[in-house]
């Protein structure tokens, strides 16, 4: 799914990391960033750094994992 950004700020993302079908794809967990049920979900962060808009889904993306 796309993914809007503020572009006067740095974001991070929530998302869900799974493998489907030899892809790894990162699935954006919504909520405010205050729910911990959120965090619960997410295995890792996506950055949307200052001045940038967002992502289109099928985009490439780095994303820092947690250990």
């Amino acid at each position: 799914r796309n993914i809007v950004s503020d572009k006067g700020r740095d974001e991070f993302i929530r998302v869900s990391v799974e493998k489907e079908n030899h892809e790894i794809i990162a699935y954006p967990i919504l909520g405010k960033s205050s729910l911990i049920s959120t965090l619960v979900k997410a295995n890792g962060l996506l950055k949307c750094p200052i001045g940038f808009e967002g992502f289109t889904k099928g985009d490439v993306i780095t994303v820092q994992l947690f250990s």
